[in-house]
């Protein structure tokens, strides 16, 4: 049973990357795999030692220390490519290095004693590839200042931190939220369909599509532009756009790109415009200190 259950975690995780291929949240499914995962190693792991018996011991620590040299490599493969399954460079070769060169390992290990079979072969290939897995995480950040940058990734090799991937026109992070925007939401969410579009001028958070549970036309571009697929960074940053140039400036024309994306509610956080008037091309409908909500008038929308 803790078998089967372990190889369903390492299919789901690396299955995820492969299907989704959109960045680096895919990753989260192999991370949230791996704590489950490090428990059943180690009592396989022990299992398979007790299994081999003690004139086998030797090789294990042989097998064990080449796993660790593996390990070093792949990294250094890791960090020549970029995010997704194939992406720049090798880093999409880095598995499967790993695992070859781990069969290789446990193969010769068990063809080194008088006696041969496919269960020590398997024993031993399983103690490499477990091996291998345990210094990673301090390999990796040894090998960050080497990997090599591609536009669209926040870090070919780990997690890194800086305060913009991309430069954003919203340059207000402010940490939680007024009353007056929750009761925004709140009125939104009671008036709006669940399938309607908003737009705003909160784009470098996620504050508007959490308080109104719609979907919105460009949020969260801190996270959405390092974290999403590469090739949609662009579009990100010119819907962002789009969304500021009509609130900063409401015209048909700065218009057009809203209602060519279907957008029915524009969120306006009035902090971060000085402008107080949209119509006739959006009227308001809730007005507070810290958020109008606007209805788009879709029925000037393609109108020379």
């Amino acid at each position: 049973m803790a078998t089967a259950y372990a190889a369903g975690l390492v299919v789901v995780g690396v299955t995820s990357i492969a299907v989704l291929s959109g960045g680096f949240n895919d990753l989260w499914f192999a991370v949230a795999a791996s704590a489950p995962l490090a428990v059943l190693s180690t009592d396989g792991i022990a299992r398979a030692v007790t299994w081999l018996g003690p004139d086998r011991r030797r090789r294990v620590v042989v097998v064990v220390l080449l796993g660790l040299v593996v390990a070093v490599g792949v990294a250094a493969v890791w960090s020549t490519g970029a995010t997704g399954v194939i992406g720049d460079g090798w880093r999409w070769a880095g598995p499967l290095i790993g695992i070859c060169l781990g069969i290789v390992i446990g193969l010769c290990a068990a063809l080194a004693g008088r006696t041969w079979s496919l269960r020590s072969a398997l024993a031993f290939t399983i103690i490499a590839l477990v091996a291998m897995a345990i210094p990673s995480r301090a390999i990796y950040a040894l090998a960050e200042p080497f990997s090599r940058a591609t536009a669209g990734i926040w870090s070919p090799v780990l997690f890194t931190t800086q305060d913009d991937f991309v430069t954003l026109i919203d340059q207000d992070l402010t940490p939680g939220w007024t009353d007056q925007q929750a009761a925004a939401g709140a009125w939104l969410r009671a008036n709006a369909r669940a399938d309607d579009l908003v737009a705003t001028n909160m784009t470098r958070s996620a504050l508007v599509p959490a308080l109104t549970r719609l979907p919105t036309f460009a949020s969260d571009l801190r996270l959405q532009t390092p974290y999403g697929r590469a090739d949609d960074v662009a579009l990100a940053l010119d819907r962002e756009a789009a969304a500021w140039l009509f609130i900063d400036a409401p015209s048909r024309e700065s218009l057009e790109p809203l209602c060519a994306a279907g957008v029915d509610w524009i969120w306006v956080d009035p902090n971060r415009t000085p402008v107080d008037s949209w119509e006739p091309f959006a009227i308001p409908t809730w007005t507070s200190a810290d958020a109008i909500i606007l209805a788009v008038d879709t029925s000037l929308c393609g109108k020379p």
